[in-house]
């Protein structure tokens, strides 16, 4: 399904304020990188701060990469029942403008390392990114918290 032309993105539900502009900046040289490398997939969950940020920017660049494509992993096929009233959150307003959605059974960070050579993460915390480089193992680790 995504092979090696995927990445996807990880993250904290917050960023603050005053580093929002340079993460933005950062994260859109980051996701560009990619795409000039060959990755077409991203992978989100939709959870709220960096994954709904970096997906938001990746809705936008359809626009200029026609060939890229915005996954949204979901744990349950429930987040796919219809909306009685409209949508209130980002993430469920993203159900409509996103190219796919999978729901899984199994444990989404399993999911997503089984099948993408890239991840773009939103970790300040040095401990944090070192713990999770230990799972990632073979994925391209662009952390745009420090550096793009």
């Amino acid at each position: 399904m995504h092979g090696r032309n995927a990445c996807f993105f990880m993250g904290r539900r917050r960023i603050e304020a005053a580093k929002i502009e340079i993460v933005v900046k950062r994260l859109n040289r980051a996701i560009d990188i990619l795409v000039s490398n060959g990755i077409t997939n991203f992978l989100t969950f939709g959870e709220r701060g960096f994954d709904t940020l970096a997906a938001s920017l990746i809705l936008i660049k359809r626009e200029k990469f026609n060939d890229i494509k915005l996954v949204l992993i979901r744990r349950s096929s429930a987040y796919l029942r219809p909306f009685i009233t409209a949508p209130s959150t980002l993430s469920e307003r993203m159900l409509f403008d996103v190219d796919r959605v999978v729901c899984i059974s199994e444990r989404r960070d399993t999911y997503v390392t089984k099948r993408a050579s890239a991840c773009i993460a939103y970790m300040p915390n040095q401990l944090g990114l070192v713990m999770r480089r230990k799972m990632l193992k073979e994925c391209f680790l662009i952390n745009v918290a420090h550096t793009v």
